[in-house]
């Protein structure tokens, strides 16, 4: 993680768009297993917020299972 976003990034999965808004996103914040919406975003599309390996409650992408 970059100097600047680093102490404060979170890892997220992207839910869709906040309506009538340029730029804002909503995403899963997977930690405190609730909705966030945000316009400061950072995409790594080259990484999965899940996969079937991934500890993330076995196969529940959202981790609600618990």
């Amino acid at each position: 993680m970059d100097n600047k976003m680093g102490a404060r990034a979170k890892r997220c999965m992207m839910t869709g768009y906040v309506r009538n808004a340029t730029g804002i996103w909503r995403l899963w914040d997977m930690e405190s297993k609730r909705i966030i919406e945000c316009s400061d975003v950072k995409f790594d599309e080259d990484s999965m917020a899940y996969s079937e390996d991934s500890t993330c409650n076995e196969g529940d992408p959202l981790g609600l299972n618990e």
